[in-house]
């Protein structure tokens, strides 16, 4: 995922969002369904955002909203998703979480699902780092992404 933030050019590169830097990770979400209808879920992630040289390290905690079709879908279907929650992690104080996904999801076998996402997300970090000159620990930005993964249904 590629994060972007607008900041002062008076402030130190190095600890800031910029051209180089990403947000990388894996998670683990799980979802109820109601009547195959729409599943509520949470899960937890491991998150690392990559400043321009420095790194900051963090687990979302989320709950998640997707619509379902069907309980064990047959053929590919399009979805998507919204999330809410917080971070854990070595920060200074817990921030924002939201993320908004479109993907395809693709059967392969019965209960097993192949799917392709588009990923939005808006996140406020409080993270502050040892003799710098930043005025405020709190990193606020949006980053856009792709993501993909296997989806397990009962």
């Amino acid at each position: 995922m590629v994060p972007f933030e607008d900041y002062p050019a008076s402030r130190n590169p190095d600890y800031e969002i910029g051209s180089n830097s990403r947000i990388y990770g894996l998670e683990i979400s799980a979802t109820l369904n109601y009547k195959s209808i729409i599943g509520i879920g949470a899960g937890i992630g491991s998150e690392n955002l990559l400043l321009e040289n420095e790194n900051i390290e963090y687990l979302p905690v989320f709950l998640e909203v997707t619509p379902f079709p069907a309980a064990n879908p047959k053929k590919g279907f399009a979805s998507f998703s919204g999330r809410v929650g917080t971070h854990l992690g070595d920060l200074d104080k817990k921030g924002i979480y939201l993320r908004a996904d479109l993907g395809y999801y693709i059967p392969l076998i019965d209960h097993i699902t192949l799917y392709f996402k588009v990923l939005f997300t808006h996140q406020t970090l409080y993270k502050s780092f040892p003799d710098i000159e930043r005025l405020s620990n709190k990193y606020s930005f949006n980053g856009i992404g792709f993501g993909f993964g296997l989806e397990f249904y009962l």
